[in-house]
């Protein structure tokens, strides 16, 4: 890989510390859990857009992954749950 790209997420979350960072099968979004916000935000590789954010978690998101379809967000966080997102309409 000779290229790469800094990406400044701050402008994307909240100003907390990111906790995990993970691209989807495709590699076309970048998946952010945020310590403070306790939200994920999901950003397009192509143009570093925001798609969209997901909550639900009252404690930090600490691991997240994407099933092999691409299609559910899951992860697991300090306030001792599991989350199964669906990642075409943000439900929990």
């Amino acid at each position: 890989m000779s290229e790469y790209t800094i990406i400044k997420t701050k402008q994307f979350r909240g100003c907390g510390f990111m906790t995990v960072c993970k691209y989807n099968n495709t590699g076309d979004i970048i998946y952010i859990g945020d310590k403070d916000s306790k939200l994920i935000t999901a950003i397009d590789t192509q143009d570093y857009n925001v798609i969209g954010t997901f909550s639900g978690h009252n404690g930090v998101v600490w691991s997240l992954d994407i099933s092999r379809d691409d299609k559910i967000l899951i992860t697991a966080s300090g306030d001792l749950t599991i989350g199964f997102f669906d990642t075409t309409d943000g439900t929990k």
